[in-house]
């Protein structure tokens, strides 16, 4: 009798077993169709409230400086009832900047905003999305090479420019060597050209009697971690420590100036960066940075979509728009800084 109730026992826990596995497996299925269901219904809000849908596609890298490029686009795609979509940011995987265009291709949107450069691949597929009828706009960085309508930031030289007449102001007798870190993934021209820009405006003035050497430094951008570390090797060998460190790109800035502050170097040498983030302002105001140079990322974003729209009605658009940059000191810096917190202050 034992052995026929542990039997039964069992019997009854295997239903039971079952019976909760039932339930779950349809508690999963409702839970399914009913994100199923919220997603369709978003998707078709979205239709209803945006006319036009465009992609923007940068890399993450300089993440603080794309999100301010992206709030200013999609601020100003709301007002024009466009949707401007950062493709690529919530993904379980990482695709390419080409990869991404060719789905947004395949997506039929109706415009891409894109951050340049100008390998042969994103080439190809800016010239796919012309023919299949989507206008790209590049942004910061240039596919020259390519049938983009549009390319809205600086001139590569401009920049170099406003670099060199900096440098001018920081250079003495004995002033040896000059740093222009440059990021190693960057194939095209452009931060040569920078690099030309800086040196032009150092030599519109006679200075003879100093005897310097300007010097572009490949640093390795592939992550945070590795952009670090090249820039600490810098730092560590003391033989070869540049007078001047000049940075093209906001990574490069925050792990100069805190190399700086790690090895009691500041004060010994000038870092020039760029982008004009917190930390960043912070950094200047302290004289940890001489300065940084500040890039308009509220006018490169709106422009980017008006670009867009301008050749989707008249389809004619001007094939560079400039977007202003200055250069930002330890006082101008404290004044950012206080305005910014009066704004946070305000909106509490």
């Amino acid at each position: 009798m034992k052995k026929k109730d542990r039997s039964v026992k069992r019997i009854k826990l295997i239903y039971c077993l079952m019976g909760v596995m039932v339930l779950i497996m349809g508690a999963s299925v409702f839970f399914m169709r009913y994100k199923l269901s919220s997603i369709s219904k978003e998707t078709e809000q979205i239709a209803q409230k945006y006319e036009k849908h465009y992609a923007m596609i940068t890399d993450e890298t300089e993440k603080e400086f794309w999100d301010s490029v992206y709030k200013a686009a999609s601020l100003e795609g709301e007002e024009r009832q466009i949707y401007v979509e950062r493709f690529g940011s919530n993904l379980n995987h990482s695709y390419s900047k080409p990869e991404l265009v060719q789905i947004a291709i395949d997506a039929a949107v109706d415009g891409i905003i894109l951050e340049g450069d100008e390998s042969q691949e994103l080439t190809n597929v800016i010239d796919l999305a012309q023919e299949r009828g989507i206008p790209v706009v590049t942004v910061k960085n240039d596919c020259s090479t390519s049938q983009r309508i549009s390319f809205v930031g600086i001139s590569s030289y401009n920049l170099g420019r406003t670099y060199g007449a900096k440098l001018l102001s920081l250079l003495t007798e004995e002033t040896n060597k000059v740093y222009v870190l440059m990021d190693a993934d960057i194939a095209d021209l452009s931060q040569d050209i920078v690099v030309s820009g800086i040196q032009d405006a150092v030599n519109t003035v006679s200075l003879g009697e100093f005897d310097y050497v300007i010097e572009g430094v490949a640093i390795d951008s592939q992550d945070a971690f590795s952009s670090e570390e090249a820039i600490r090797d810098i730092f560590l060998d003391e033989k070869n420590l540049p007078d001047v460190m000049i940075c093209l790109n906001s990574v490069f800035t925050k792990c100069a100036f805190q190399a700086a502050v790690d090895y009691n170097k500041v004060g010994k040498l000038n870092i020039i960066g760029y982008y004009d983030s917190d930390d960043i302002l912070e950094a200047v105001s302290k004289n940890i940075l001489q300065s940084t140079i500040s890039i308009d990322t509220e006018s490169m974003g709106k422009m980017s979509v008006q670009a867009l729209q301008e050749y989707e009605k008249t389809g004619y658009v001007s094939t560079y728009m400039a977007v202003d940059s200055r250069m930002i000191g330890q006082y101008y810096a404290l004044s950012m800084l206080e305005e910014r917190k009066q704004e946070v202050e305000h909106e509490k």
